[in-house]
């Protein structure tokens, strides 16, 4: 026997209160010797071991009362008798798998819409009394409706509900399921999970990971059971449009931006030929046909240049199948101002490319570059060391410090404060480069703007020796060097003959203002080349050897104009939020504090609006839209009437539309120690056979009620008694 409210046994202690006022009402007697005492003593002790009995049975039924009355409200259950099924009322908890591959199909025969229908038989079966709550897959944390009696109304929130955009997250509903069932007030339990056994979701990583939550499930008392119901079809044949890849670096107007869809045909038919879509800011501007083979992908390129700054959209729309929910994909661009780039030059020279920041120069804004791609984003100033103050600061966004020997304290100051606002920094080092000062003022033990500490200075025997050291051919896939990645050898004629090591910290950084340090491009033999990290809101990029030829040939290499501009420009998007998200993602934007106390309208892709209040931290102001499910364009207008654009996407996840086969669902049942059901049926024979227990509460209210009689009888009995005997 078990009891469902433990904490309520407690209350047993009640049975000691009538035992203290028993104890406490005994009288000391006082002895007076008289002569006729003798005559009465025979009867006295008679009557004594009357009254004695009388009322030590009076007191077992004055305890007795409040332990069963506490043993009652406990609700004891006794696992050995099967529940009534038709009458017992039944805490149920549904998990409803509503990932896009449940709606892949006809609307009125897909998944999605069998769980449905199989949720509302559920509902209409429950015996009364019982209580019920139901939980979309997709986001299980925002139940559609928690326990409740009101089973009509949960059926009327179920017609309603559409399927969403997200991945089912099965872990994260069975512990909600968990959560919701500690609040239970039914000994029956259950737990229907609704799903298609789509092999995405169902992955052992998955499973797996749901053996905590099961784990918590079985430790509740009772423990409720766990049914897994298949409403899948045959795997329907699924065409998606896979992903959409381009230069996330900043782009400026006229610029040409190079964009590669992938097509990926699912089925097990080819696809003779689809049509797809390309859209500027929702405009078709061009239409491309393509041709899968079956199980194979094809990739669509589309080039574009846009005209005005601001932002942008780009979408792909491919022609209509079974599962709409991957047949467009989106991308937000924003499309830059000019940036203007300060070059702290330390050495400087009269001769011709001799000068430390000549070659970077020339490289932000090639003056001979000509065609498409000749208008430059980035606009650079050289200024002396000395010229380096809060005015020149606010007049640029990027900060590149070439063979600066030392900055005064008020400098460092003004370019922490810099970086911390958002700035971007690189820092090269060269022939008088103070290793001393560096570490002890920018790196100052992890706290300060260097990433690293610099170490030694490492020097190769010669130019032409083969002693030179050469970067890496195992790439990272770092943003900085992922188009490298798509060429064979890319910095094969690279040679560096002298290189600062950079020590790396190996425990995380303890200043709050930074991040851990990420490498982004490597040495042959281990040592670091480059190195970043976020300081702020702003990201510092530090470098292993000069932005000159005077320790390497990398200045006069083709790779060096495309790598130091990603460089720059990546120091300042690396900690910006980015305008493309998933469904379901939070999309948050920093504005200026004089926003702070006016409200921001998003307009979601039906015309739907939500509104956000910005916060103040930190000296900024934050706003934060939560309602993003649907995929597609959002449009945000701030208060100065610039006009920003985000990009959901449905997560590709989803898009393989293969599911397990009976056998193998069966299998997964059993590892999660479930039974499994394909149609109502089967649920009800799985009812009927189901154990769990009877609650035994009313025996035991009886059982207290009859003492109750029992005490009023007996204490009318023996008051009559004794005045009779008196």
């Amino acid at each position: 026997m078990t009891f469902l409210n433990v904490l309520l046994l407690g209350g047993t202690a009640a049975g000691m209160i009538p035992l203290a006022i028993h104890l406490l009402q005994r009288k000391d007697c006082k002895t007076v010797r008289w002569g006729a005492m003798q005559f009465l003593l025979a009867k006295t002790i008679t009557q004594r071991r009357r009254i004695q009995i009388e009322q030590w049975l009076l007191l077992l039924v004055r305890i007795s009362i409040p332990i069963l009355l506490a043993a009652c409200m406990a609700r004891p259950l006794l696992s050995s008798l099967s529940p009534s099924k038709n009458t017992t009322p039944l805490s149920l908890v549904l998990l409803l798998d509503d990932s896009p591959s449940m709606a892949a199909g006809e609307s009125s025969i897909n998944p999605f819409s069998a769980a449905k229908a199989v949720c509302s038989f559920l509902l209409e079966k429950l015996p009364r009394g019982s209580e019920v709550s139901l939980v979309p897959l997709g986001n299980p944390d925002v139940p559609l409706a928690e326990l409740t009696v009101n089973t009509s109304g949960t059926n009327g929130l179920l017609k309603k509900h559409p399927s969403t955009p997200a991945p089912a997250q099965i872990d994260a509903g069975l512990e909600a399921a968990a959560a919701i069932l500690k609040k239970a007030h039914q000994a029956r339990r259950r737990i229907v999970l609704l799903t298609d056994f789509q092999k995405s979701n169902w992955s052992q990583k998955n499973i797996d990971a749901s053996k905590s939550s099961l784990e918590r499930l079985r430790e509740q008392t009772p423990p409720p059971s766990l049914v897994l119901y298949d409403s899948g079809t045959p795997s329907p044949e699924n065409v998606a449009l896979e992903s959409l890849e381009y230069s996330k670096l900043p782009l400026g107007a006229g610029q040409r931006l190079r964009f590669v869809a992938t097509l990926r045909n699912y089925g097990n038919q080819p696809q003779a030929v689809r049509s797809v879509d390309w859209k500027i800011d929702g405009v078709t501007v061009s239409t491309k046909q393509a041709s899968i083979g079956a199980r194979e992908s094809t990739q669509i390129v589309f080039e574009h240049s846009f005209k005005d700054t601001g932002s942008h959209t780009v979408q792909v729309v491919s022609e209509p199948d079974l599962q709409p929910s991957d047949d467009t994909i989106a991308a937000s661009i924003y499309i830059h101002e000019p940036i203007p780039v300060l070059i702290v030059n330390g050495r400087s020279s009269p001769e011709p490319m001799l000068g430390e920041s000549d070659f970077l120069e020339i490289a932000l804004s090639p003056k001979n570059a000509s065609g498409p791609q000749s208008a430059s984003l980035m606009q650079p100033t050289v200024i002396e060391p000395s010229a380096l103050n809060p005015k020149a600061l606010a007049r640029c966004k990027i900060v590149i410090l070439a063979d600066v020997r030392s900055l005064t304290k008020q400098q460092v100051t003004e370019l922490e404060t810099f970086v911390r606002s958002g700035g971007g920094l690189l820092v090269f080092p060269g022939r008088q480069t103070d290793v001393d000062w560096n570490n002890k003022n920018l790196h100052n033990a992890g706290l300060g703007l260097l990433p690293a500490q610099i170490d030694a200075l490492h020097n190769a025997a010669s130019a032409e020796g083969a002693e030179a050291a050469l970067i890496s051919k195992t790439l990272s896939t770092h943003p900085v060097v992922e188009p490298f990645s798509l060429e064979n050898d890319p910095f094969a004629e690279i040679k560096i003959w002298n290189w600062y090591s950079l020590k790396v910290p190996d425990s995380k950084n303890p200043s709050p203002s930074a991040a851990s340090p990420t490498t982004i491009l490597s040495l042959d033999n281990g040592n670091p080349l480059f190195i970043e990290r976020a300081f702020g809101a702003g990201t510092v990029i530090q470098s292993a050897l000069p932005c000159s030829a005077a320790w390497s040939n990398l200045p006069t290499r083709p790779a060096y104009v495309p790598l130091f501009q990603r460089l720059a420009l990546h120091s300042i998007i690396a900690g910006q939020p980015s305008g493309n998200l998933l469904a379901g993602q939070t999309i948050t934007l920093t504005v200026s504090p004089k926003y702070s106390n006016q409200p921001l309208y998003l307009t979601a892709p039906d015309g739907t609006t939500s509104q956000s209040l910005p916060r103040d931290e930190k000296g900024s102001a934050i706003a934060e839209f939560f309602n993003t499910w649907q995929p597609g364009i959002y449009h945000l207008t701030l208060p100065d009437g610039e006009s920003l654009q985000y990009a959901a996407n449905v997560s590709r996840e989803e898009s393989d539309p293969a599911r397990f086969e009976p056998a193998e669902a069966e299998a997964i049942a059993a590892q999660m120690g479930a039974s499994l059901a394909r149609n109502t049926d089967e649920l009800l024979a799985l009812d009927r056979s189901e154990g769990g227990g009877r609650e035994i509460w009313r025996p035991f209210l009886f059982l207290t009620l009859l003492l109750l009689f029992a005490e009023l009888f007996l204490t009318q009995r023996f008051t009559t008694s004794k005045g009779v005997r008196k």
